[in-house]
């Protein structure tokens, strides 16, 4: 799968990054997020505000570029405006948009000659109107970091959820048919789940494995938990909020997978910091 292959690539890269630190080679990296990385509204048609934020100063830099997305179906536009980490150390900055449909370019620049930030604090600030009742995501295509004409490409971005409406009932507990009879987590939102397979399994009929894995509101897969024969399934598990690459997931809306070769049920967590 394209996600999978991504996944490897990135956690190949993050092991390339430590190897290299180890060797002497210093390179940035550095992560940026959506804040808050979880909004929660009672309805549609409500308009919210996140902000584009670095979360630490580990590097310098005098601009950045990104290309932001979202579900055009559940929410839209309304603004962008600057906002503190480069309005304050600079009177003179570039500042270009570009809105679309589904996505915003912004180009933001310092043209203060020799004058970098480093964070943390907010970006950029974007203003969006609910459309629908559901869970979406707020994610991005890239976010390059500059710094004296020279693009840092090493940024981790994070994505913010969007839960509009009541979604306490929605995929909270499932049937799971001849997997078992339902799925339970513990506590949930939390930092750390328990996860338990309700009723007795019956599968001893079949071969194929079954599989428990965590993916993100976009559908990537970011871990699985176990992959085993339908006739010795656990019971129980456990996940920490950790990735298959080793690094922790952000904060925001997964959702747990059980599924068989033709049989698949999903159940929603929120994780927290």
């Amino acid at each position: 799968m394209v996600w999978e292959r991504e996944r490897m690539i990135r956690c190949f890269l993050i092991g390339l990054s430590v190897v290299l630190l180890a060797g002497g080679i210093a390179l940035a990296d550095t992560d940026v997020s959506i804040q808050p990385s979880v909004v929660e509204l009672d309805s549609a048609n409500t308009v919210f505000t996140v902000d584009i934020w670095k979360d630490s100063a580990d590097i310098e830099f005098d601009g950045y570029q990104t290309v932001v997305r979202f579900d055009p179906t559940m929410v839209e536009l309304v603004s962008a405006s600057q906002e503190t980490v480069m309005t304050n150390a600079c009177w003179n900055i570039w500042w270009s948009t570009s809105p679309g449909e589904d996505s915003i370019f912004i180009s933001h620049v310092l043209m203060c000659g020799g004058i970098t930030v480093t964070g943390p604090g907010a970006l950029s600030k974007l203003e969006f109107r609910a459309l629908e009742e559901g869970v979406t995501t707020i994610w991005s295509d890239y976010f390059w970091f500059t710094h004296a004409g020279v693009w840092e490409k090493d940024v981790a971005w994070h994505d913010g959820d969007v839960i509009i409406g009541d979604q306490s009932g929605v995929n909270d507990e499932v049937e799971l048919g001849s997997i078992g009879s339902g799925l339970r987590v513990f506590p949930n939102p939390s930092r750390e789940f328990e996860i338990e397979i309700v009723g007795s399994p019956n599968l001893a009929r079949g071969s194929a494995p079954v599989v428990l894995c965590v993916y993100d509101a976009q559908g990537r897969t970011i871990r699985t938990l176990w992959s085993c024969p339908p006739t010795c399934i656990p019971v129980s598990t456990r996940w920490n909020g950790a990735m298959d690459c080793g690094r922790k997931a952000s904060p925001g809306i997964y959702f747990l997978s059980l599924s068989t070769k033709s049989n698949s049920h999903k159940h929603k967590i929120i994780l927290v910091h």
